[in-house]
């Protein structure tokens, strides 16, 4: 989930990243479609939904600018 940002801003965050998941063998999708942006769920209501979506873990991330760093590693 990508909280903090516009709904638009999300969506492509989310959508970027189920994007890159598969090339290290990885199924994802969109918080946002197990999750209606629109409505304040309960923890238990969260947990029911991210189950029914057949999840067995959750990526939870935050947008917190855009940009592109490069970090060098010896």
């Amino acid at each position: 989930m990508c909280g903090g940002s516009s709904l638009a801003e999300r969506q492509e965050a989310e959508t970027l990243a189920v994007g890159e998941l598969p090339k290290v063998g990885v199924r994802g999708i969109r918080a946002i479609d197990v999750l209606p942006p629109t409505r304040t769920l309960s923890d238990a209501e969260v947990s029911v939904a991210i189950a029914n979506a057949g999840a067995d873990s959750v990526l939870v991330m935050k947008l917190a600018g855009r940009g592109t760093a490069t970090t060098y590693v010896p």
